[in-house]
């Protein structure tokens, strides 16, 4: 297998557009390709981070829901982390979002938007973590990527 083949220690789901719940060819595949790197981030402890797309996925694989939402693709917006209660601004490019009472099993809330959507969280016992924004976008404030540059640097984000 690749993983081990290659000694891939860190994997990242990425953004691309939502995730859809009718059954569409190419998007089977790519949720099946994305369930598989999650199964081996959770069974060899490799570290996940998803991005946009990939946190909509990571909270589906675990037992979660999103909803449609309105006014975030192409905006910026701000956000705070519970840990702090800092807000930044960052960018936006989704159209599902992920409530408090969406988010699947054993994930945790790191930050949210003035909306009350979930825009950052981690799980409770893998290393897996996520956030809505993109870090290969337009970036507003100097530490809005601390936590995938932390994820980068040493598989973790707290």
């Amino acid at each position: 297998n690749y993983i081990e083949r290659y000694n891939i220690t860190k994997i990242i789901l990425t953004g691309g557009g939502d995730i859809y719940d009718s059954y569409d060819e190419n998007e089977s595949r790519r949720q099946t390709v994305e369930n598989y790197l999650i199964e081996m981030s959770i069974s060899k402890s490799i570290p996940l981070f998803g991005i946009c797309r990939g946190m909509q996925v990571i909270n589906k694989y675990f037992g979660g829901e999103k909803k449609h939402i309105k006014g975030h693709a192409g905006t910026s917006h701000k956000i705070f982390f519970i840990n702090n209660k800092k807000k930044i601004k960052v960018n936006s490019y989704h159209n599902e979002g992920i409530g408090l009472n969406d988010l699947g099993k054993e994930l945790r809330a790191m930050a949210f938007s003035e909306d009350n959507l979930v825009e950052a969280f981690y799980h409770k016992k893998y290393l897996i973590y996520a956030q809505m924004w993109h870090p290969e976008r337009k970036i507003f404030n100097k530490g809005s990527n601390k936590i995938f540059f932390d994820f980068l640097k040493d598989g973790q984000t707290r």
